[in-house]
Parts: C-alpha cells; structure tokens; sequence
C-alpha cells in the first residue's frame, strides 16, 4: 500500500489541503481532529477545543492554587517513596522494537479534563460485590480511564473500541496514577488503580496488598477530593474512595 492510501497518509493529506496556509503541521492536525475531520459546519479552533474540555491550565485562574495543593500531596507521595509510574505495553507487537506501543498513538475520541467530565457523570457502573465491597462493572461500556498527569491534571477518556487505554490519553508519558472511574446517580463514587500500561502489568508492576500499593492509593484518593475542592466540583459523592480494584 502507498504511503498515501494509508489511513495515516490520507489524513496528512486532508491537513495540508485545509490548513495549509499554516507554517505547523501539528496545528494542522490538532484543527482538523478538533471536529474528527468534518468540514461542515466550521471547526473550532485549538482555544474553543480546549475550553469545552477544560484542559487550559495556565490560563485557568484556579490554576495555580491547584497545583500549589497538588504538590504538597505529592512531595508526602514521593517521601514515603511514590515516584512516576512509566508507560510499558501488556500487549505484544510482533516485528516491532521492544517497548512499542500502538495505543499511545492513538488519540482518544472522547476525553476531558476531570473539570469538564464531572459535568457528564451520567452513567451508573458501579456493582456491588457479595462481601459487600463496590468497583467499576466490567459489563458497563464504555469504561471511563482516567489519568494523573504529571502537572496534577486528572484527564478521563473512554476506552472506545476496547483501543483506547490509558497511554491513548496520556500519550505515552509517564503518570502519577492510572485507573478506572466508577460512576453513581451523577456523582464520581470511586476510582480504582486497575491500569495494566501503568500499574498492574507496566513497568512500575505493583502488587495487590502491598505498601507501594496503600501509599499510592492513599494519594490517589487525597488528591481526587482537593481536586474536587479546589476546583469547586459538586459532583463528588459523600462516600467517595479509591479503591485498587
């Protein structure tokens, strides 16, 4: 297949043909996912993409408190010995260098900031086990990932076409915390750590049950509900906790 047949081709082909008046080709790209490629009606630009999903940070006046509060959380994190947690692929790519991973580079169809997703917490999927304890329903589609990154922003995306994981959303760099989002009568009920690139099978592997696991669920769960504090989010439950599964 020609390089321009590809899906890859095709796409920096549309590009070009829409923005090429503009000297980057990565704002060309960005303008032309911002509407998933459709002319019609005009796609919004990089600020109003960023403003529907609230990823503007530095110009976020709430910004910066924020992220005065979150490096406390993180500087007790790292003092009990929490450190980032690097991507690593559970799945095998046959011919293809060590350490590759095609779902960093795929870019989530549907993702926010925590900011803006807390606004959409429409979906139940949470389940209640027999010994009594609740997660996140494995039946209930789609899953909801979420991400810590680490400038303390919490990203959610769903895991569209069971594709979409949690280096989809953070793109491959390295993360606080990585998990599931779990969602009750509109309001964030819990998170869980269950994140086979960061977690439970990646680099960082950490076992059930042990210290690095409390500590790093301990964080977690701290810097969830400031977040949601700071930020003046009403949408967390009075129950909330995170959970490892």
């Amino acid at each position: 297949m020609a390089f321009h047949d590809s899906q890859l081709g095709r796409f920096g082909e549309l590009c070009s043909a829409h923005f090429g008046g503009h000297g980057d080709p990565d704002v060309r790209a960005a303008h032309a996912l911002a509407s998933n490629g459709v002319s019609a009606p005009a796609r919004p630009n990089l600020k109003a993409v960023y403003g529907t999903k609230i990823l503007n940070e530095d110009t976020d006046p709430v910004w910066r408190p924020w992220a005065a509060a979150f490096g406390g959380f993180l500087n007790r994190y790292q003092a009990k010995g929490g450190a980032p947690l690097a991507a690593q692929c559970p799945a095998p790519w046959p011919q293809l260098p060590a350490g590759f991973c095609m779902h960093e580079l795929t870019p989530p169809l549907r993702y926010w900031s925590m900011r803006s997703f807390s606004s959409r917490l429409r979906a139940v999927n949470i389940i209640t086990r027999a010994d009594g304890t609740i997660g996140v329903d494995p039946s209930a589609k789609p899953t909801w990932n979420y991400v810590v990154t680490r400038r303390g922003e919490i990203l959610v995306g769903a895991e569209d076409f069971g594709w979409i994981k949690h280096t989809s959303i953070a793109a491959g760099q390295s993360v606080w915390a990585a998990g599931e989002v779990g969602i009750e009568n509109g309001q964030l009920r819990l998170v869980n750590l269950q994140s086979g690139h960061y977690v439970t099978s990646g680099a960082a592997n950490i076992t059930p049950g042990s210290v690095l696991a409390g500590t790093l669920t301990r964080f977690v769960d701290d810097v969830v509900k400031e977040y949601f504090k700071v930020f003046n989010l009403p949408n967390l439950h009075s129950a909330f906790q995170c959970v490892w599964v």
